[in-house]
């Protein structure tokens, strides 16, 4: 399956949230290329997702070595929403972090009078 890329992530919201530490996966090891394959963190997070193991996730940022995003399974069995302490807040992407737009020519041909 081939992704197609978009600058177009938008609108995105952020949640403030407070999981319970038992409830977080703290994987020991993640799959070899996780950084550079994007297929290869996807299928790990999906596996994840799907044994329902637990309600949360620590995984670490590509973006910001050494900071840590925690993944929610709303659909996992033990997931509250007594856990969000604010939120939706608005949230954009800084356009540093995204793919420059290609900017289409148009064409224009020129008849003859």
């Amino acid at each position: 399956m081939r992704l197609k890329q978009t600058n177009d992530i938008q609108p995105f919201c952020t949640y403030s949230v407070e999981v319970p530490d038992p409830l977080i996966l703290k994987p020991d090891s993640y799959p070899a290329r996780w950084k550079s394959r994007i297929a290869v963190s996807r299928a790990f997070g999906d596996a994840w997702l799907e044994a329902k193991t637990t309600p949360a996730m620590l995984v670490p940022t590509i973006i910001t070595p050494g900071e840590w995003n925690v993944l929610i399974n709303p659909l996992h069995p033990e997931f509250s929403v007594t856990w969000i302490v604010s939120g939706p807040d608005p949230y954009t992407f800084d356009a540093r972090l995204l793919p420059a737009k290609r900017k289409t020519r148009s064409r224009r041909t020129s008849r003859p009078d």
